[in-house]
């Protein structure tokens, strides 16, 4: 199979050749303020799940010249959203990771990369506010329970014979003032979904999270265990407020995967809705849910829209052994498959190496992960031209 086909636009490796280098989820800042510098994670393998002793090196690329330089390391991390590494918010030179410390405990740094500062925060963050004002905690031990690929396994979860324990689930914390409070407890949530399981108790987790861009509101993904009477997960998705109270399900116990939020009020989402799976805008105020382009959006993928809002960037699962990149116009309703990128397989499915492509600040390029050169390796995409001949 070859590495590349149909490509219309140029991949530029910013990592080194021959090592296992991966930035991760699609959702958090990798290009500096200026466009200027790339975040990686470095690990020396990638053909299992990582273990309690692996370590993970936190990187950050020059995309001038290349350089790759190594500023701190985590035990907390994984192959599909890595230590949550990002660039935080507006401050200059700083950036957000998990770590881990003595007792398998987990915590968050805030580094400044220009004078080596670190500020250590209460909890991980399983999502970060885009101001960097604050950020959302859940468990990570559980979740690595229930998909290794998105989880930390340093220790046992505190819960893990609880089915939704009220000690669990979501914390705000203060990244400023290095404080956390639990603001949505596990057995809430439960009560919130139970009605779909027709009285049977069922052991949940919450997959995914994310803050909306004013940080006033989150959406989460509540998920059964497949266990006992339920022999496959499904997934019911909340909005809540900061003090815990959630709306009434926007998907309830059904396929919901991967989604995006566009505006305060907008989320971008591939679920089956009402028109069966397709990609959605979903106004969380009313639930109305609107298909966006059936056509070209047959399949779920990672999605996101760029900063002016204009474009909508997708890949896809593997098809035919390639992962493909896709971009999408929302103002002209018509979008282009850039390129197909030959997928490694892998002996276990959360160490896959999906695209995650995700937009720099200008939103005139991307980066994105692959294995397409046989490594795990950091690809940008400069897409004005491209753009401009649209």
């Amino acid at each position: 199979m070859e590495p590349l086909i149909d490509c219309m636009v140029d991949l530029v490796r910013v990592t080194p050749a021959n090592e296992q280098c991966f930035f991760g989820y699609y959702d958090n800042p990798a290009f500096d303020l200026a466009d200027r510098r790339h975040l990686t994670q470095r690990v020396p393998f990638r053909d299992r799940l990582q273990t309690p002793g692996d370590v993970a090196e936190l990187c950050v690329v020059d995309l001038a010249s290349g350089e790759l330089t190594p500023f701190a390391t985590t035990q907390a991390w994984n192959f599909q959203q890595g230590a949550m590494l990002q660039w935080l918010g507006s401050q200059p030179d700083t950036v957000f990771y998990n770590t881990a410390i003595a007792g398998g405990e987990y915590r968050s740094m805030v580094h400044n990369l220009a004078t080596g500062a670190t500020r250590e925060l209460p909890m991980p963050l399983a999502n970060v506010a885009r101001d960097g004002s604050c950020g959302v905690s859940i468990n990570f031990d559980r979740v690595f329970d229930f998909r290794p690929g998105y989880g930390y396994c340093q220790k046992r979860d505190p819960w893990f014979g609880q089915k939704h324990s009220s000690e669990d689930g979501v914390w705000l914390v203060d990244i400023e003032q290095a404080t956390a409070k639990q603001v949505l407890p596990m057995d809430r949530v439960w009560d919130a979904m139970k009605h779909a399981f027709g009285g049977e108790d069922a052991k949940i987790c919450i997959n995914h999270i994310t803050l909306n861009p004013a940080a006033d509101r989150f959406v989460l993904l509540a998920r059964n265990f497949a266990e006992g009477p339920v022999k496959r997960w499904i997934t019911t998705v909340f909005v809540s407020d900061l003090e815990g109270n959630l709306s009434a399900p926007l998907y309830d116990a059904c396929m919901a995967s991967h989604y995006w939020w566009s505006d305060d009020h907008t989320i971008v989402f591939y679920a089956a809705g009402p028109q069966g799976p397709q990609l959605y805008f979903v106004d969380v105020r009313t639930n109305e849910q609107t298909v966006i382009d059936a056509d070209f959006f047959p399949f779920d993928g990672h999605c996101s829209t760029s900063p002016d809002g204009r474009w909508m960037l997708y890949d896809s699962y593997p098809r035919q052994g390639y992962r493909h990149l896709m971009v999408y116009d929302l103002v002209q309703r018509r979008g282009k498959w850039l390129a197909g990128l030959r997928d490694e397989p892998v002996p276990v499915i959360d160490i896959r190496c999906d695209l995650h492509p995700r937009w720099n600040r200008a939103g005139t390029g991307i980066s994105l992960d692959g294995t397409f050169e046989g490594f795990r390796g950091v690809y940008t995409v400069d897409l004005t031209g491209f753009m401009a001949g649209f």
